[in-house]
């Protein structure tokens, strides 16, 4: 569905209407301009932690302004000022002079990276699988208090941080089987509340202290 909606596969049937226009009807080159998304299997370049941010805006590669602030809001910035060359970093073992970096490094870079394309549609797909719970929640926070007038698409199975989504579309078996806040949801919906509940469970389970438990599932 969300490669559809990016343009990347042609519906088999029926028609994707973007302000009651086909979308075929669009400028592809245009409509690309306009998209955003990072995968699960977001790709890692052999190029400096400059360039692996800026390259998703090629004419803001060399913009460091736009590429700290990108760094601060994928929560790249820490970890990056820690390495010895710090934005000029090589990246991937077997370049001259370069450095490894984990995997949850690189996902923070790729969220980075998707901070500096301004998309007016922008997809997040499984964003903070590889992090902590605290980075977890501090990128979602950033993800949805950043203030522009884009739309912002994250999908995830990990529900503890999408209290605030404006809207959230449970999808059962390949269909929709319900849409609305998570209070509405969570009453009216027994498959997300389930879930939720269980999420919920498990994270108390394994942080003895209450108050900190309380906080990460604000």
């Amino acid at each position: 569905m969300i490669k559809i909606i990016l343009g990347l596969y042609a519906p088999t049937k029926g028609e994707i209407l973007i302000n009651g226009i086909n979308r075929t009807m669009y400028d592809k080159k245009a409509y690309f301009e306009k998209m955003s998304a990072m995968f699960q299997d977001f790709v890692k370049f052999p190029l400096t932690i400059r360039e692996n941010i800026g390259i998703s805006m090629v004419d803001n590669i060399n913009n460091m302004p736009v590429i700290i602030e990108a760094s601060v809001l994928g929560q790249a910035h820490d970890f990056i000022n820690e390495l010895n060359r710090k934005f000029d970093t090589n990246l991937l073992i077997g370049w001259e002079n370069s450095e490894d970096i984990s995997t949850g490094q690189w996902q923070r870079l790729a969220i980075s990276r998707s901070f500096v394309r301004e998309a007016d549609v922008m997809v997040f797909d499984e964003p903070t699988a590889a992090l902590d719970a605290k980075t977890e929640s501090e990128v979602f926070e950033n993800m949805v208090n950043k203030k522009t007038e884009r739309i912002n698409i994250i999908i995830t199975h990990r529900f503890t941080n999408i209290k605030n989504i404006d809207q959230i579309i449970v999808i059962h078996e390949g269909k929709v089987d319900a849409v609305g806040d998570h209070d509405f949801l969570i009453s009216n919906n027994k498959i997300y509340a389930e879930l939720y509940d269980i999420q919920a469970d498990n994270y108390k389970g394994f942080i003895k202290e209450p108050a900190l438990a309380g906080e990460l599932l604000k």
